[in-house]
């Protein structure tokens, strides 16, 4: 195994007499760590998924890593999980655990919509409804909120449209009218 250390002239001088400098490094911690799913391998998606409809990726939990949320045609939400091997393998559904919303997600994305709860909430999008749940912990029942439109959706968006901070969500639906 190569490992790489990384050593950066923070005060960007040059001496008078250009040398060598000396790095002395009293310790290193290095930690191995099996991949899951390793970069441009197939994602197997378990409980009979349906086709994928829709995905994001974003720092959900704030530790650097991406993490991607899927959408499908069954209407369940996957979660993988980022760490520095590449994605966890979901063991299960993530919304809802059994049965799916009723329809095929039709957007999906990762947002900073409230403080209420820790990293970014998951808002998506199905038939004339979109829905926004907390995107922490392994499985969730909480719905956030329910919004529901005239026509079917046919897409979902989210950013900070207001300029309060905080992300909003738009949707687009198959006939505005």
């Amino acid at each position: 195994k190569i490992v790489w250390l990384r050593i950066m002239d923070t005060n960007h001088t040059v001496a008078a007499s250009p040398t060598l400098d000396t790095v002395r490094v009293d310790q290193i911690y290095i930690q191995q760590v099996t991949q899951a799913i390793p970069p441009g391998s197939n994602i197997i998606l378990p409980s009979t998924p349906g086709a994928v409809t829709a995905i994001d990726a974003d720092y959900q939990d704030a530790d650097i890593y991406a993490d991607v949320v899927v959408g499908t045609a069954n209407g369940k939400i996957y979660k993988l999980v980022g760490y520095p091997g590449g994605l966890q393998a979901p063991t299960g559904v993530f919304y809802p655990a059994a049965g799916g919303v009723g329809g095929t997600i039709t957007g999906i994305k990762l947002a900073n919509i409230s403080s209420a709860y820790l990293g970014l909430e998951i808002a998506f999008s199905y038939a004339s409804s979109m829905r926004i749940i907390p995107g922490t912990g392994s499985s969730t029942t909480i719905v956030i909120t329910t919004q529901t439109t005239t026509a079917a959706i046919n897409t979902l968006a989210a950013g900070n449209v207001d300029g309060t901070g905080f992300d909003d969500v738009v949707v687009g639906p198959a006939n505005p009218g």
